[in-house]
């Protein structure tokens, strides 16, 4: 006979399983609240783990025998070693979200305030680059500027390799920003945004000189330059710049993604040179995590896109932005856009 002190103690058991999920799924409705998504398979999970717990907490009551008592704490230690493993899951991705979370400048009531928090926010990789750089570690683009020197074929085709994949982001994320601009052509406050941006994209190093950042800032300066010269769009400054809610989310979707790819390329957390395969393993996960992370951007740059077309939909309205727009295109090749073309220079 089982004593009641033992199904007491899988009843509780239970209670601290259901405890966990509910907890956790409030902290995945908070992050998709941030507008990251992924998680929709863990949120899933941990809904399944609840319906589980309720069904295995029905059956600890009609417990009556030891063979029944030795397989509802079978079950619930298998659901326990489930809501462990999707709880380490989660403080995985939530660390990796927070750290590649930029302010969101709607939150704040001036750009000063933002790069304020924008400085405090970037802590977190300064920590990161300093460690790295105590442990004698080197970024990714250093260790491929010795990758190329190498008389080996073979190391030279992955630098190759690597270097189009970094272009092939950076151009990527590049297209989103020149696009931003373009869709805001007409405004009045074109040329504050865009030096907000600038001042943006600058705090965003992760360590002085970033070839990374500079590339995104040339792109800006680029974006800039034509439209002065373009003489088809506002460049008078107003007091400020105003934001409307979904041109300030894809602006921050943007931001995110040059963050990712200057951490990517630019901070020191590699303790050795790799092999070939483990670096052309690196280049497809990256690729596959921008291509994630772009589809957001893309999604978010449509709606933007939609609001303007709703704002001005006659052709006039549209002529600033269309002819700004084939001027850009047709200045580049092998312009600016292509960020990181000299991102490791062949030795000579």
């Amino acid at each position: 006979m089982v004593s009641k002190k033992d199904i007491q103690k899988l009843k509780m058991e239970l209670l601290e399983i259901r405890g966990q999920c509910i907890n956790n799924c409030k902290k995945i409705e908070e992050l998709d609240k941030l507008r990251d998504g992924f998680l929709s398979s863990e949120a899933n999970e941990y809904k399944a783990l609840l319906v589980a717990d309720n069904r295995t907490l029905r059956a600890v009551y009609d417990v009556q025998t030891e063979e029944e008592f030795k397989s509802c704490k079978m079950v619930i230690q298998r659901m326990a070693n489930d809501a462990q493993a999707l709880c380490k899951r989660l403080d995985e991705f939530e660390e990796k979200f927070r750290k590649y979370n930029v302010p969101k400048l709607s939150d704040f009531t001036s750009l000063l305030a933002y790069v304020k928090n924008l400085r405090e926010f970037m802590k977190i990789w300064d920590e990161e680059a300093e460690k790295g750089r105590g442990k004698g570690e080197k970024s990714l683009i250093e260790w491929l500027q010795q990758l190329v020197q190498s008389e080996r074929e073979e190391r030279k085709n992955t630098f190759a390799e690597m270097k189009d994949v970094a272009m092939e982001l950076g151009i990527q994320i590049s297209h989103h920003l020149v696009e931003y601009f373009v869709l805001m052509a007409e405004r009045d406050d074109i040329a504050l945004k865009l030096d907000d941006v600038l001042v943006m994209i600058h705090h965003l190093s992760v360590e002085e000189n970033s070839i990374v950042i500079q590339r995104f800032l040339s792109v800006v300066e680029f974006v800039k330059r034509t439209l002065r010269e373009s003489q088809k769009s506002s460049m008078d400054s107003r007091a400020y710049a105003s934001y409307d809610e979904t041109e300030e989310e894809v602006l921050h979707l943007i931001l995110r993604e040059v963050l990712r790819l200057e951490v990517a390329f630019c901070c020191p957390d590699l303790p050795m040179m790799l092999t070939d395969n483990v670096y052309l393993s690196m280049a497809s996960h990256l690729m596959k995590v921008f291509e994630n992370k772009l589809k957001k951007v893309n999604l978010k740059m449509n709606e933007l896109k939609m609001e303007s077309s709703s704002v001005g939909d006659r052709d006039e309205d549209r002529k600033t932005p269309n002819l700004l727009k084939k001027e850009l295109d047709r200045k580049t090749e092998p312009g600016p856009l292509v960020v990181l073309s000299n991102i490791v220079p062949y030795s000579k």
